[in-house]
């Protein structure tokens, strides 16, 4: 009996050591913060006229600054950080040829704008973008005048002046390359953009 069990304990201590080489460590998979996500990534032209770059994880950093809680999984944590509120919906879509801001829109941007009165220390860039249509200048100016529609929405809510700012890109900074109306539809936008500090 002595030689039937050292085989098996002997084969025991094998099989487990073999496995030990092969676990995966998922402690990163069990932390979306810890993931990366190409699609968090948004350009804001910083005070001293740089791009600084906010994606969800460096968010933190911006929050810390503020003495925001980013951690949306616990009590009190931020909206901005969390996929479900909807303040996660930082883009306005605009009719063709138009500055019109529909009500599905003043939904977010009332969202916005409530949180940007109760956190006075945070501030936006508003960027309005255009389709590919019309002539440059038409459409830098179109884009400003989507930007300016949404600060003042915002404004009549209880936004400070200082908190926001202005900027039009006309059809300079698309999002969709295509030629046709699902990527124009997708580029008539304003897009708002938490600043870091």
């Amino acid at each position: 009996m002595k030689l039937s069990i050292t085989p098996i304990l002997c084969l025991s201590i094998l099989l487990l050591t073999g496995c030990g080489e092969n676990v995966k460590d998922t402690s990163d998979m069990a932390n979306p913060d810890s993931m990366d996500n190409d699609n968090s990534a948004t350009v804001h032209v910083g005070t001293d006229g740089s791009d600084q770059v906010a994606t969800a994880q460096n968010m933190d950093d911006v929050a810390n600054a503020s003495g925001i809680n980013m951690d949306s999984s616990i009590p009190g944590g931020n909206p901005l950080n969390d996929p479900n509120s909807i303040l996660s919906q930082r883009i306005i879509y605009f009719d063709f040829d138009s500055s019109h801001v529909t009500e599905e829109a003043r939904a977010i941007i009332s969202a916005h704008a409530e949180y940007l009165s109760s956190h006075p220390e945070q501030q936006v860039i508003l960027e309005g973008h255009c389709d590919e249509r019309g002539t440059r200048d038409y459409n830098l100016s179109l884009g400003e005048k989507r930007a300016i529609a949404v600060a003042e929405i915002m404004k009549l809510q209880g936004v400070a002046v200082e908190q926001i700012q202005v900027v039009s890109y006309g059809e300079e900074r698309p999002i969709a390359l295509g030629h046709d109306e699902e990527s124009w539809k997708a580029n008539r936008r304003v897009e708002v953009l938490y600043q870091m500090h």
